[in-house]
């Protein structure tokens, strides 16, 4: 970082104008009507240094308490220390623009207001709080079937297909005593011993 702590340091990229807005300043800038009580942004044009604010307020919101022929008298809100103090700056149009923080309340209000309206003409009382939203509601589900799942189905479905790879994984023989051992019930003994025995002939 640089060594000098000037009024305007370390804004070269802070200040810079965006890109393809360079050049003239459009004439809208400079017919835009300020009232007192307004809220603005500050937004700082490079292009004009005079009556540019400190890096500080660049970005912020700040509401028209005083407005001449030039420029406009903004207060804003700044932390000092553990307090918030309200700091009033003059700054050229330039450096200001109209902000959109009360718009969506001035939406709502003008939305509650056809609500009222329409409650009245009906005779019907109505509240036009926000309210939180609240869970989804329960539904019933219909027409929905089940399925069982069971490693008997699962070794079942291979011996009807007569997957032998898959049944030879399970089926060890034992070198003792010769005789095939299984995970399997007894009951699919013969099959699974029937396709054993089409195996070795295949391989034979």
């Amino acid at each position: 970082m640089p060594a000098g702590h000037g009024l305007r340091s370390r804004t070269r990229d802070l200040f810079s104008r965006a890109f393809r807005k360079k050049g003239y300043i459009p004439l809208s800038t400079y017919l835009k009507t300020y009232r007192i009580g307004d809220y603005v942004d500050v937004k700082v044009n490079g292009a004009v240094h005079k009556g540019m604010p400190h890096k500080f307020y660049h970005g912020r919101t700040g509401r028209v308490w005083n407005v001449t022929k030039r420029a406009i008298g903004v207060e804003i809100n700044k932390q000092v220390g553990n307090r918030i103090i309200r700091k009033r700056i003059h700054v050229r149009v330039e450096h200001v623009q109209p902000s959109r923080c009360t718009e969506e309340f001035r939406l709502r209000k003008i939305k509650n207001d056809q609500l009222k309206a329409e409650a009245k003409a009906k005779g019907e009382v109505i509240s036009t709080k926000r309210q939180p939203k609240g869970p989804k509601p329960g539904f019933r589900v219909e027409g929905a079937s089940w399925k069982l799942l069971l490693p008997f189905l699962t070794m079942w479905s291979m011996i009807l297909k007569e997957d032998t790879r898959s049944i030879l994984r399970l089926c060890w023989l034992s070198p003792r005593t010769g005789l095939v051992y299984s995970s399997v019930s007894l009951v699919l003994f013969l099959k699974i011993f029937e396709v054993l025995s089409s195996a070795a002939a295949e391989i034979a």
